[in-house]
């Protein structure tokens, strides 16, 4: 008589609705993220201006980028060691990984936000701008702040506790920093009360991350009969690299923040910040599945099931072109609509968000193959992938900001995205034998990429109305004839979940 399979063998199915249930959670976080970051921006750009409005992002962005170095990697190391021994109930190994990366960042976010602040004020750095200067010391604590956050939520995805994660990190931390800003504004603090306020708001969410870890990990933490098990070499060894290739990736993403301060007008600097802001849109459903995927892969590269985990990476894939589509449809062949919620200032980044998209829908394709690599331990090859890119996107801003201004920017940073995705693509190709090609996935892709560029065309010139009228009834085409007969078994059971999440 056959035995029963063991437990830990689910099936595709299962694992698909696991990743969709936490994947929903996280979706669900993110469009009140979104919405709540891009209401706080369409609020400061019409309450500060451009100019001023530029200076907030410029200080943010510097806050962004040191904040994912400080942690050095603790991050992406809690993700994935904390997943593995979650896995197999290694509770030793699980204690001395929570100590160690919680404890870490307990001390390097602090430095660097003091070593920031220092090099500021001696004027080591920015002794020519003072606006930017004095920017920089307001928010030099929020970069402590921002490392332990990080830190902690990724501790709450370990534990696929992504309620936990949604409301510190998706909720708090946004709806925070718009009501801080609202206050400053109203009580005519200016930049630096808007400043202020966002350090205040990572404060909060830091301490709804940490209620929430210490509910699940508080009694191993405190328990005196597991040994904690250190492994700081390994540990290292994978947190150092992926520190800065994390950082790389967002200095992808921000660099031309950056470089427009320094080549062109900060006037230019807040008009491509919106336009950034409206990209990044096209990342949340990026952001859902990669968030749950990420412990799962841990989990099947741990126990050697790379054949399951490239049957889910394609399933993963589709799904999230199904749901990014509709996204970035709407910003490519809407920009002007889409930025009419904002001044009429910022409607120059039309072009510039339309080169950003294109860019972040390779990017949204690559992005679960890219987890792969995260969670595999390749933490060496993604930092040379990112220095790759970065060199490629420095090069370009260089080459085309003092000609092209905010659509030279775009233009660098969308290339820079592509090579670092196809480079992703090969390597996971090469030593995992996982693609994220399918069937499933061509036919979809292609429909919406020939139907996106033959409405670009027709109705290039047409007026809005009739441009908006054309983009819903695509929209609501392809998603009825998914409906009607694109749906697989594993389509079922993934939407059974998501609805079964959202209801709770």
């Amino acid at each position: 008589m056959d035995s029963e399979p063991p437990k830990t063998e689910k099936s595709l199915a299962e694992d698909a609705t696991q990743i969709a249930g936490g994947s929903a959670i996280v979706m669900a976080g993110g469009l009140v993220d979104r919405a709540v970051r891009m209401l706080t921006t369409w609020f400061l750009s019409g309450a500060l201006g451009p100019a001023a409005f530029g200076l907030y992002a410029f200080a943010t962005t510097v806050v962004a980028i040191l904040g994912w170095i400080a942690p050095l990697g603790m991050d992406a190391g809690v993700a994935m060691y904390s997943a593995r021994y979650r896995k197999t109930k290694e509770l030793g190994k699980l204690k001395g990984i929570l100590i160690a990366t919680l404890g870490s960042v307990a001390v390097t976010g602090p430095l660097f936000a003091m070593g920031t602040w220092l090099c500021v004020a001696q004027g080591w750095v920015l002794s020519q701008s003072p606006e930017e200067a004095n920017a920089i010391l307001s928010i030099s604590a929020g970069i402590a702040l921002a490392a332990m956050l990080f830190v902690a939520c990724f501790t709450l995805v370990s534990q696929k506790d992504m309620a936990g994660q949604a409301w510190a990190q998706q909720i708090t931390l946004p709806t925070a920093t718009l009501v801080g800003a609202g206050l400053a504004i109203v009580l005519d603090y200016g930049v630096e009360g808007v400043l202020t306020a966002f350090v205040v708001a990572h404060a909060l969410a830091l301490m709804v991350a940490v209620r929430r870890i210490w509910r699940s990990d508080g009694p191993l933490l405190l328990d005196k009969g597991v040994r904690a098990v250190f492994e700081w070499g390994d540990l290292l060894r994978y947190t150092i690299p992926q520190s800065f290739a994390r950082v790389l990736y967002r200095a992808t993403l921000w660099v031309d923040i950056l470089m427009l301060t320094a080549l062109a007008t900060l006037t230019d600097v807040g008009v491509y910040r919106v336009s950034v802001a409206l990209a990044m849109v096209g990342a949340l459903p990026v952001v859902a599945s990669t968030t749950m995927f990420g412990p799962v892969i841990a989990e099947l590269i741990y126990t050697q099931q790379v054949q399951r985990l490239n049957a889910l990476l394609k399933l993963v894939t589709r799904w999230l072109v199904i749901v990014a589509t509709p996204l970035y449809f709407t910003v490519l062949l809407l920009p002007d609509f889409v930025l009419s919620i904002f001044d009429t200032a910022y409607q120059s980044g039309a072009q510039a968000l339309c080169i950003l998209m294109l860019g972040q829908a390779v990017y949204v394709l690559a992005a679960p193959t890219g987890a792969i690599l995260t969670n595999a331990g390749h933490s060496m090859l993604n930092l040379i992938n990112g220095l790759v890119a970065v060199t490629i996107n420095i090069a370009l801003n260089a080459w085309l900001i003092p000609d092209h201004g905010i659509e030279g920017a775009a233009v660098a940073s969308s290339t820079a995205l592509v090579v670092w995705s196809i480079l992703r693509l090969m390597e996971v190709a090469h030593l995992h034998r996982c693609s994220p090609i399918s069937s499933g996935l061509l036919v979809p892709l292609g429909i919406a990429l020939v139907a996106g560029v033959a409405s670009h065309f027709i109705l290039m010139d047409a007026p809005l109305w009739l441009r908006i009228a054309a983009v819903v009834a695509q929209l609501a085409l392809g998603l009825g004839l998914f409906w009607k007969w694109g749906r697989s078994e594993e389509d079922e059971l993934i939407l059974n979940r998501i609805r079964d999440r959202l209801k709770r």
